[in-house]
């Protein structure tokens, strides 16, 4: 989807130009203008199907929405290529016990400091993510990517389709 004026100037709006917690990669806080854009991009890609959700971001918990019961961490990485689906999603070793039920992740086109599109490349159980990844350390090698922080990583193409969100039950 292409990012809108509106959304570039609420993400902009929403950065406070520190590390958003202990656990951000980008230093001072540089990444959060993607998480921001994604997260809203998520907020128009969910008010599309005209599903009922809560943003909760926030809130600085561990997730950014609940949408039927389930909790929802969007992932976001920004990128200058357009992202395929053999590319990887990562979540660092450190949120692997956060109280999450699903992870989606976003890739943004970036021009320069600009997200021009948001694409959605699939979403995943948390415990599912876990036991299919592959884990690496800071400074290792997955797949041609060197992990800036230790991290599990899974190929896009291994997880679900973003339209097949809202029929989860987290509690099966």
């Amino acid at each position: 989807m292409t990012v809108s004026q509106y959304v570039h100037n609420k993400a902009t709006e929403m950065v406070t130009g520190e590390a958003f917690n202990s656990m951000t990669i980008l230093d001072g806080g540089s990444g959060q203008y993607a998480g921001n854009v994604a997260e809203l991009c998520f907020c128009e890609f969910l008010d599309s199907y005209l599903l009922n959700y809560q943003y909760v971001a926030e809130d600085m918990g561990h997730y950014d929405f609940i949408l039927n019961g389930s909790t929802i961490d969007v992932k976001a990485k920004q990128r200058n290529v357009e992202c395929l689906p053999h590319y990887d999603g990562n979540v660092a070793k450190s949120q692997k016990n956060y109280d999450v039920d699903l992870y989606v992740f976003a890739s943004l086109l970036m021009n320069k400091n600009r997200a021009l599109e948001c694409q959605f490349m699939g979403w995943i159980p948390k415990a599912q993510f876990w036991q299919d990844c592959t884990e690496g350390n800071s400074g290792d090698t997955i797949r041609g990517l060197v992990l800036r922080k230790s991290a599990g990583s899974l190929q896009y193409d291994r997880m679900r389709k973003m339209e097949e969100i809202w029929n989860y039950d987290h509690t099966k």
